[in-house]
C-alpha cells in the first residue's frame, strides 16, 4: 500500500531550534519488502519533521517496493542489491558525497515522534561530535505472550539516558566529524549473523567518539507477527553474542584463544544456571532468564567463524 501521505495544504512543522535554514541533516532507511510499515514510519516524519531534512529511503528487496510520491518532504528512492549491509552503506556512500553535517539511521518499523528531530539536534549541540542515540519503544507491539511483553518492556529499557559504551545503527545520529576522524569506516558484510553495526560503532569508539543516549527522540518499533516468537527472540540473544565474540576475537592473540573460550563456556555455564535459577523462582519458564546462555552460545559461534574472519588491530573489545 502506497504511504498515507497528506495534502499539500497542511501546514508544515516549525523550524527546529539549532538547524539551519538549509538541509544539514541526512536521514537513512534501509526496507526490504516491507511497504506498510515504511508507510508508517515515512508518515510519521511528514507530521513531525516535513521537509527540515533529506530523506533517503534504500530498497534492497528482490523487487522494488511500490513506495509513490512523497508532496512536502525531500525523499529519494535507491534500489541496491539485496543485503542490509549493502542498504547501510549506500546511504554512508550518500552521506559522504553530500555536505551534510550528520546522518540519522533510522529503521524502517520505527515511528518518530512529536519533538524527536528537535530532541537529537539538542542533544548533537550539548555534546559535539558524539554519536546521539534516541531510545527506543517496543510496548506498543500486541502480544498474547507474557514473556515476550515482559521482554519488549525490558528491551525498551535497554538504552538508559547518559553515556553508553556503544548503541545500534537504529534512531541514531552519526555526525560526520566522528566518521571523518575515524576514516570512514564501512559496514562489514562478514557478520553474516548481523552486528555489522556493533563493529562500525566500535570504530568510531577506538578513535574516539563518544555515545549518549536520550528520551527526547524516543520512536516506537513495532515487531512483525513473524517476529513475536520466543525463537526468534533467542535467535537475537545468539546474534548479539555472535557480534560481540566476533569484535573481541580480532584482537585475542593466538595463544589466549584458549582462554577466551573456556570465558565463553563459562558464560554459558553461568547463563544455564542463573536461568534455571530464576525460573524456579518464578515458578515458570521465561527465555529472557537466559540471555546470558544465548549470548555465551553467539560467542562459541564466533569462534567456530573465526577462519572466515578478518582481523583488524583497531577493534576493540567491549
Amino acid at each position: 500500500m502506497p504511504p498515507r501521505l497528506a495534502s499539500h495544504g497542511e501546514q508544515a512543522p516549525s523550524p527546529t531550534p539549532g538547524l539551519r535554514t538549509d538541509t544539514e541533516i541526512l536521514v537513512g532507511i534501509p526496507s526490504r519488502d516491507r511497504v506498510e510499515q515504511l508507510s508508517e514510519c515515512l508518515e510519521s516524519l511528514r507530521r513531525h519533521v516535513g521537509d527540515r531534512v533529506d530523506i533517503l529511503v534504500v530498497d534492497n528487496g528482490d523487487s522494488p517496493m511500490p513506495i509513490g510520491d512523497f508532496p512536502g518532504m525531500r525523499v529519494s528512492v535507491l534500489n541496491v542489491a539485496p543485503g542490509l549491509t549493502a542498504a547501510r552503506n549506500t546511504i554512508l556512500d550518500r552521506f559522504a558525497a553530500g555536505t551534510y553535517s550528520d546522518l540519522i539511521f533510522l529503521d524502517d518499523d520505527q515511528t518518530v515522534r512529536e519533538g524527536w528531530l528537535e530532541g537529537l539536534v539538542s542533544h548533537r549541540d550539548r555534546h559535539p561530535g558524539s554519536v546521539v542515540a534516541g531510545m527506543v519503544d517496543y510496548t506498543s507491539t500486541p502480544t498474547s505472550d507474557p514473556a515476550l511483553r515482559e521482554l519488549l518492556q525490558q528491551w525498551s529499557q535497554g538504552r538508559p539516558e547518559g553515556e553508553l559504551p556503544t548503541v545500534g545503527a537504529g534512531n541514531t545520529l552519526v555526525p560526520r566529524s566522528a566518521m571523518e576522524d575515524a576514516g570512514w569506516p564501512r559496514f562489514d558484510a562478514s557478520f553474516d549473523m548481523g552486528g555489522e553495526d556493533t563493529a562500525l560503532f566500535a570504530e568510531l569508539r577506538a578513535h574516539g567518539t563518544t555515545f549518549w543516549c536520550t528520551a527526547e527522540a524516543t520512536v516506537d518499533e513495532l515487531f512483525s507477527t513473524a517476529r513475536m516468537t520466543r525463537r526468534w527472540f533467542i535467535q537475537r540473544e545468539v546474534v548479539n553474542g555472535h557480534a560481540i565474540g566476533t569484535l573481541e576475537l580480532r584482537t585475542v592473540a593466538p595463544h589466549q584463544i584458549i582462554p577466551w573460550m573456556v570465558s565463553a563456556t563459562a558464560r554459558c555455564l553461568a547463563g544455564l544456571g542463573l536461568g534455571l535459577g530464576t525460573a524456579c523462582l518464578r515458578r515458570r519458564l521465561w527465555p529472557q532468564d537466559f540471555n546470558v546462555l544465548w549470548g555465551g552460545v553467539g560467542r562459541l559461534q564466533a569462534l567456530m567463524a573465526l577462519r572466515r574472519q578478518p582481523r583488524s588491530s583497531t577493534l576493540q573489545s567491549f
